[in-house]
């Protein structure tokens, strides 16, 4: 049988259809992480967390061995200077004995201020660190959470920012998200059409003329 290239077309504009329909619900098939790889994405978050908080403790070292050699100088500089002072009074007994008062004073002031800022590095040490740990508890919470309750992974990370980052919040905003793949319903606008001169019934100008009708009976 002969055919005339018709229906040929038409069979390759349906296959062509079909293959489109097959690529478009690929697409919008959700991707859903094993459990490998998200123990894999936690790893990785917690190594790039910790070389962060390494180089910033490095860098606060690196500011306290400053810190030090700047006080040797100054340590010296004050030593010379108190040398000179004493040399001054060595002879004025009570002049004597008040220089030497003075510079003990001295000495009590500056260990305060090095003990005040120890403990200020260890504070901010300590703090860091704890940033840290609550960061990479947060992300890890919300990757898990997005797989297990297949929602977009990107879009619950950006929002746990918002929240005190414990898994009950995490979880609660997840709750509100779209699942993944899942259709939107069509929005279908007013069409404005009439039935018999009249508006039809399910558009917005028939069901306020029904709407009227029902307060005010036609007599």
């Amino acid at each position: 049988m002969v055919l005339d290239g018709t229906e040929n077309q038409k069979d390759t504009s349906q296959s062509g259809d079909t293959s489109k329909g097959e690529q478009g619900t690929s697409e919008k098939t959700p991707e859903t992480l094993t459990k490998e790889q998200v123990q894999e994405i936690t790893h990785k978050a917690v190594s790039d967390a910790l070389s962060k908080a390494g180089r910033d403790v490095k860098a606060l070292e690196q500011r306290a061995e400053a810190l030090r050699t700047s006080e040797e100088k100054h340590t010296q500089v004050v030593q010379a200077r108190r040398e000179r002072e004493l040399e001054n009074v060595r002879d004025d007994t009570g002049a004597l004995k008040d220089t030497r008062a003075k510079h003990k004073l001295e000495d009590t002031n500056a260990e305060l201020a090095k003990t005040k800022s120890e403990l200020d590095a260890e504070r901010e040490k300590g703090k860091q660190r704890d940033e840290v740990v609550a960061k990479t508890t947060q992300e890890q919470n919300a990757r898990e959470i997005a797989t297990r309750l297949n929602v977009n992974e990107k879009t619950l990370l950006t929002l746990s920012k918002h929240t005190d980052g414990s898994k009950e919040a995490v979880e609660a905003m997840a709750q509100a998200l779209p699942k993944m793949g899942e259709m939107k319903k069509p929005v279908t606008p007013d069409s404005g059409k009439t039935i018999g001169g009249e508006q039809a019934p399910d558009s917005s100008g028939g069901k306020m003329r029904a709407g009227f009708d029902a307060k005010y009976p036609p007599k």
